[in-house]
């Protein structure tokens, strides 16, 4: 998308990338609910798996592969340019700790068992490990797969840690929202996966409003907004009753929730295109995505320990009064998490004005 000149016709792309998400995610949650109530949800596990190949394929076809190299000078960069310890203990640490996350948003007890302990204890060791080594590789002027260096950018460690908090909050909303939905209001998948509609249609506004208009007003002030918008939604959700109607809290807290994740993405892709050379962009642009991705990961697991303990702890004689007392304090937590996104922004974002002019 980089090979996009720079001005509305790049912001617009990128923009159209972010609205891509709300909608993958709404087909795919429809198409979830009508298998799991016709067919099976075996089924979706074959399908996902048909559109990851087809996926494959038009990559192959579709991506431009940049500069012809010689066979042996592919092979020759492969083994120069290539930082293979940092790579392997970044993916190492990173996998382990994605397990053991995972492991726990399942079953919260499993924190409990000794591989688990054993494996998040490795992966903490190696994140020292990993940036000790990338201080190595620069020192001697060799490949370092995420330089030290880039966290000096206030600009860009605040766009990470910002993705990181708001992608925890953004996907344990979701999924304690279709948790309450399912557990509590006891609706069906496939009527729980309609509820989720209208988070659709926000964020394609949302998505086409910032990239139409991102060019002509400060990053700052958009984060900023878009952030304070989304922070009543866990609260909707939290102070509600089971027996509220959808209108009342569930609607207004899904149509509010998405405003403030899809115009961080737009915005962190066109501050990325703009305040990194282009050979760096690649690089930032994993960084930032895998900071999402390990924030997701984190935000599902913490809420998942919250609520579980929450349940246990409670004295209510209802099941579900006790999984809604340990719901509605997870929604809390994404409340904070949010809160802790504005702060970052309002401190490490205040210098920044606007982006995306050509």
């Amino acid at each position: 998308m980089t090979s996009f000149p720079a001005g509305r016709g790049r912001n617009v792309t990128f923009a159209c990338t972010g609205g891509g998400q709300p909608i993958g995610f709404s087909v795919g949650l429809l198409l979830a609910g009508i298998l799991t109530q016709t067919i099976g949800w075996r089924f979706g596990m074959y399908l996902v798996a048909g559109i990851n190949f087809a996926l494959v394929v038009l990559a192959a076809f579709g991506i431009d592969g940049g500069k012809s190299i010689s066979e042996r000078g592919t092979w020759v960069r492969f083994k120069r340019d290539i930082d293979w310890v940092g790579t392997l203990l970044a993916s190492a640490s990173l996998a382990m700790l994605s397990y053991v996350l995972a492991s726990i948003a399942a079953d919260t007890s499993s924190i409990k068992s000794s591989s688990n302990i054993s494996l998040l204890c490795i992966s903490v060791v190696l994140a020292p490990a990993f940036t000790f080594w990338m201080h190595h590789q620069v020192r001697h002027g060799r490949t370092a797969l995420i330089p030290n260096s880039l966290w000096r950018s206030r600009v860009f460690s605040s766009i990470c840690l910002n993705v990181f908090f708001t992608w925890g909050a953004f996907n344990s909303f979701e999924q304690l929202l279709s948790l309450w939905l399912q557990l509590i209001q006891q609706n069906s998948p496939l009527q729980t996966s309609i509820r989720f509609l209208p988070q659709t249609v926000v964020g394609l506004a949302v998505n086409t409003t910032i990239g139409l208009f991102v060019d002509r007003f400060s990053v700052f002030w958009i984060i900023v907004i878009s952030t304070t918008v989304s922070l009543p939604a866990p609260i909707l959700l939290a102070v509600s009753g089971p027996d509220w109607i959808y209108w009342a809290a569930a609607f207004p807290a899904i149509s509010l929730n998405v405003v403030g994740a899809d115009p961080l993405y737009t915005v962190a892709n066109l501050l990325i295109s703009s305040q990194f050379p282009e050979d760096a962009q690649g690089l930032t642009g994993g960084v930032f995505n895998t900071m999402a991705q390990v924030g997701k990961s984190v935000g599902l697991a913490l809420t998942a320990v919250i609520s579980d303990t929450l349940k246990k702890k409670s004295t209510l004689e209802d099941m579900e009064e006790r999984l809604a007392e340990g719901y509605r304090a997870s929604l809390w937590f994404c409340f904070a998490l949010n809160v802790v996104t504005l702060c970052i922004s309002v401190l490490g974002l205040r210098n920044i004005g606007k982006i995306g002019g050509k």
